[in-house]
């Protein structure tokens, strides 16, 4: 593990799994909620979410050629980031707080507007490293094929995050200001954000166990693709979910 940069994620990864670990013992002391818009299970979710990403982005930028400018910016900047965002949602919840969709005063519309900020850098180091993965990654390996399409996945889970925001944005205005009222809608949305977050992790350990266990190179990046084509199907049916939500929600705004 010569690469600093590799090295950066894995801290960043520790740092977060710690905070989980605190947020986890504060949720089970306080006996609080599991659900609902303010609840300890957002800093937590969310830090093992970007600590996972962060191993993730570190296992596909070890197998990459040295490029140590290249790789520290992009390293940096995702992790960073992903901190950045943590410690945002970690904060409102300490204030007993809603952390996103949250404009009741000028303190906590600054913290939304901060998160929503931290999307285009967080996005960038994405498709850095996705690109840098699709050109310079090995072309036979199983493990390689899974990671140019996690990767792809990856990408669009931010996609999705995104349409997360503008919706919840969207349907903030429409019930003047409510965070209440938009979080079924939104709720709907996060189950094939969460399936392209994290189908990169169920690809990676695919792609590596095919390598190891399968003589034919060809028989475990079919499995591979075949695996990516399921998750593909899931997702299908998780957008029509949303779809059919989305167009419930516009009815009774209607009606």
């Amino acid at each position: 593990m010569g690469k600093g940069y590799v090295r950066f994620l894995f801290v960043m990864s520790a740092i977060l799994l710690a905070s989980a670990v605190v947020h986890t013992s504060v949720f089970i002391v306080n006996e609080s909620p599991w659900m609902g818009t303010v609840s300890w299970r957002k800093p937590i979710v969310f830090a093992i979410s970007f600590a996972i990403t962060n191993l993730t982005l570190a296992w596909v930028l070890h197998l990459l050629p040295q490029a140590t400018w290249k790789g520290w910016v992009l390293a940096v900047t995702f992790g960073l980031t992903g901190f950045a965002e943590v410690s945002l949602i970690s904060l409102q919840q300490w204030r007993g707080v809603p952390s996103h969709f949250n404009t009741a005063n000028l303190f906590d519309l600054s913290v939304v507007i901060a998160m929503g900020a931290l999307f285009l850098p967080l996005m960038l180091s994405l498709l850095g490293i996705a690109i840098w993965s699709w050109i310079s990654l090995p072309q036979k390996t199983s493990l390689a094929l899974a990671m140019r399409i996690g990767m792809r996945f990856l990408i669009v889970g931010q996609a999705v995050g995104l349409m997360i925001i503008l919706k919840g944005v969207a349907l903030l205005r429409a019930h003047h200001g409510s965070i209440v009222a938009l979080y079924p809608a939104i709720n709907t949305a996060k189950i094939p954000h969460a399936i392209c977050l994290h189908a990169v992790q169920a690809l990676c350990v695919v792609g590596a166990l095919a390598d190891r266990g399968l003589k034919s190179d060809k028989t475990g990046r079919w499995i591979v693709i075949l695996i990516s084509l399921a998750i593909l199907a899931v997702l299908g049916v998780t957008f029509l979910g949303v779809s059919r939500v989305g167009l419930h929600s516009a009815s009774h705004l209607r009606a």
